[in-house]
């Protein structure tokens, strides 16, 4: 007698019969069962006399059963449940009797098929209990992406207005290098700032642009503190609850959207979503302990970009995923040479690095493996998406830079780095991040991490070597090496606009200006790139 069924029983009643006839039988055979009731019975009559309607007094007596009935049913097993369930889900559409069905299907941890079909068409959705509302989501992927667009949206735009479009001469990421512990904010100035693109303006009107951005910016929010305050980490955690299922779907859909508009602000969602559960103590489990290792240690080399066993451990973390005990880049040695502190003599060596013919060689573990120096299915995803997130890439770049300023230091070439080959195959994984994702399958290519350490960062050292000595750079020496490996590699533009940003802060307008110069040179689609 519900909803249309009923409404058309009493229509047909009313006009076959006279209204005197009908309404006492329709009460006696749909009325409340007196035997249930017992000795109230004589009450009701009172009550009559009291002028108390009848409607009101079932319906203050179905909200008593109502509620006896909702605290009997934490009592029940699965069985009764399941038969509860069927009897009562016809009344969902009642406002008085739907919390019994609702509270049933909060209980159960799988919700039929059947009922959830039929929730996914009720408007009223949102106001189930997120526990109705996860089952429902993993069975239509569709409505929850029709729920978390919106959140992803918010996310982005919030995170594109504070690291984007700050100057319309540029267009910054930074990043801080070091954690006030007590207000979670970065203080360390002069470093962790990339790709910077020159729109018209230089000299130092431009420099002038960039450092007044680089003093409103010289304290930022540490990772973890960033994360604890973002509002829509917290409502995509809410939704995921301890589900492994939704986690994944949300992950998808992100990806989704990061290959569909190449907006690396996608990946921060990414890697701090996953970070975000890490620091939550979520029962969400990873698909591997290798994984799941390799973002904490990824995690550490954000937070603490100045320890170096944090280097250690990421090497680790790597060599696990890629299922091989060592994998290392083995460059052919230069002659031994004696570098005293003049100039033109700490100069040799690096430019006999830079013009020397070198031989790559990946030494493996276990060299009969199909799968060494490969990665692939949501594994080669997860990584390509957490280095490409452009905070982890700004602090590869920084640690590059770090590393080759150790070299000058110490005067020493890249290729004797212990750290400069792992953030060199770090950092191709982010500038081929989209290709990665998009393939779900990514194999080493020694090669270009090779042609970096053998030939473009010596380039590098010499022109930090010329900025030493305060000596123009000259971008087509060398055979114009530097100009070639900028245009043809996307790991050397990073490295050029990183280092470039490093002069612009030294008032160096004569190396700022040449690096811009060479990126205008470039095809649009390549500058959108380092955009």
């Amino acid at each position: 007698m519900l909803g249309k069924d009923g409404a058309d029983f009493i229509l047909e009643e009313l006009t076959r019969n006279p209204p005197q006839s009908v309404i006492p039988s329709f009460q006696e055979n749909n009325g409340l069962d007196t035997s249930l009731v017992g000795s109230g019975v004589p009450a009701f009559g009172l009550l009559d006399l009291h002028g108390v309607r009848r409607s009101d007094v079932y319906k203050g007596l179905a909200h008593f059963l109502r509620d006896q009935l909702l605290e009997k049913i934490d009592t029940l097993d699965k069985q009764q449940l399941a038969k509860l369930l069927d009897e009562s889900f016809p009344y969902l559409s009642i406002p008085e009797l739907r919390p019994v069905p609702i509270k049933i299907m909060k209980v159960l941890d799988n919700i039929p098929i059947s009922y959830l079909e039929q929730l996914l068409t009720n408007p009223l959705y949102r106001e189930f209990p997120i526990e109705i509302q996860r089952q429902m989501w993993e069975v239509d992927e569709a409505l929850l992406r029709f729920e978390v667009f919106p959140l992803f949206k918010a996310y982005i735009e919030d995170h594109g207005a504070s690291t984007k479009n700050v100057y319309p001469h540029f267009v910054l990421q930074p990043y801080a290098v070091r954690r006030d512990s007590k207000a979670g904010l970065a203080t360390e100035e002069g470093e962790g700032v990339v790709d910077a693109v020159w729109e018209g303006v230089q000299g130092e009107e431009g420099i002038t642009s960039l450092l007044s951005f680089l003093a409103a910016h010289s304290s930022i929010p540490s990772p973890k503190y960033r994360r604890a305050k973002n509002s829509v980490l917290k409502k995509l955690l809410y939704f995921v609850g301890s589900s492994s299922s939704l986690y994944d779907k949300l992950q998808t859909a992100i990806t989704d959207l990061y290959l569909n508009t190449n907006n690396p602000d996608f990946c921060t969602l990414y890697s701090e979503l996953l970070f975000s559960l890490l620091e939550s103590d979520s029962e969400v489990a990873l698909s591997s302990t290798a994984t799941s290792a390799l973002c904490l240690r990824l995690n550490e080399m954000v937070s603490s970009p100045k320890d170096l066993s944090a280097l250690t451990s990421l090497d680790a973390a790597m060599t696990r995923v890629f299922s091989t005990r060592t994998t290392t880049i083995v460059i052919n040695p230069a002659p031994a040479a004696t570098t005293p502190s003049g100039y033109k003599t700490r100069g040799s060596t690096a430019r006999l690095e830079a013009s020397k013919a070198t031989e790559t060689v990946i030494q493996s573990a276990n060299p009969a493996e199909p799968n060494a120096g490969m990665l692939s299915g949501n594994t080669s995803v997860l990584v390509a998406m957490l280095v490409r997130d452009p905070y982890v890439t700004t602090a590869l770049l920084s640690r590059i830079w770090s590393r080759l300023e150790f070299c000058v230091e110490r005067d020493q070439m890249p290729r004797d780095d212990e750290f400069l080959p792992l953030l060199t195959r770090l950092l191709y994984i982010s500038c081929h991040s989209r290709k990665i994702v998009s393939k779900k399958k990514y194999k080493e290519k020694t090669k270009a991490t090779t042609a970096m350490i053998q030939q473009f960062y010596p380039l590098v050292i010499l022109h930090m070597l010329d900025n030493e000595f305060n000596v123009p750079i000259d971008i087509k020496a060398h055979g114009g090496n530097f100009e070639v490996m900028f245009k043809r590699e996307k790991m050397a533009r990073k490295v050029s606009l990183f280092y470039c940003l490093h002069r612009a802060v030294h008032l160096d307008s004569n190396t700022t200006i040449k690096i811009i110069d060479l990126l205008a040179s470039l095809k649009l689609a390549q500058i959108e790139e380092e955009v």
